[in-house]
């Protein structure tokens, strides 16, 4: 389980988890905006993805992540206050190895997510 506090205009790069997850939000609104894979999977360096949605989730709503079918995804803070969202996910998200998604070039970067510091380990 962990706690994400967002800053105004603060946000991820296109990224999967590899995991379910499930999140509640405290306070602020959240922007998400899924993508679908439309390559086989088979290039672990390359992916072409496509926009499929753009969803917005505010105080009190719940929203959810299934692997492989709703994984992909970059999340951001539109708003101008903080957010503030609780996240569970079957597995523990600060090892699990993972994607970055370069949506211009198609490049995979793999990486963990140490949750106690703000360090990136790229694989």
């Amino acid at each position: 389980m962990i706690a994400f506090c967002w800053g105004a205009g603060k946000g991820t790069p296109i990224h999967d988890h590899l995991a379910w997850g499930a999140l509640g939000f405290i306070d602020g609104l959240e922007k998400e905006t899924r993508y679908k894979r439309l390559d086989d999977g088979s290039d672990e360096k390359r992916a072409q993805l496509k926009e499929i949605g753009v969803y917005f989730t505010k105080t009190g709503e719940t929203s959810h992540l299934v692997s492989p079918q709703r994984d992909v995804h970059k999340v951001e803070n539109p708003g101008d206050i903080p957010s503030v969202s609780i996240h569970v996910y079957g597995c523990d998200m600060g090892t699990q190895l993972r994607r970055r998604y370069d949506l211009a070039s198609g490049a995979i970067e793999w990486y963990t997510t140490p949750h106690d510091s703000d360090e990136i380990v790229v694989q």
